[in-house]
């Protein structure tokens, strides 16, 4: 957990194959990128995100990315998304068309 820092990156994340979950709200991060197909959470809430890659994560079941800069979002991977929220960004719009699992949405 590396909540309420001011990380402004975070590397190394390849290494860690059996990560499930992932807390990085309230930092300092303007980019993030992350491939981990064992991940089934990140909560990267109230960042400086303008970038967020969450490609390959298939077994992710919440993403937490309110309070960020996002202008775009790309999701299509992440079939087993169950929770999303990504209020107070700046997207404009958001492909839901593979979130067939979706229980919780909040834009």
């Amino acid at each position: 957990m590396a909540t309420a820092n001011l990380l402004t990156s975070v590397t190394g994340l390849e290494h860690t194959s059996k990560l499930t979950k992932l807390y990085l709200g309230f930092n300092e991060l303007k980019e993030f990128s992350i491939h981990q197909p064992s991940l089934m959470g990140l909560n990267i809430e109230n960042n400086l995100l303008t970038k967020l890659d969450v490609d390959n994560c298939f077994n992710m079941e919440y993403l937490l990315a309110t309070s960020n800069q996002l202008t775009e979002l790309n999701i299509s991977t992440n079939k087993a998304l169950k929770h999303l929220k990504v209020s107070y960004n700046k997207l404009q719009e958001i492909d839901m068309s593979h979130s067939k699992k979706l229980e919780e949405l909040w834009i």
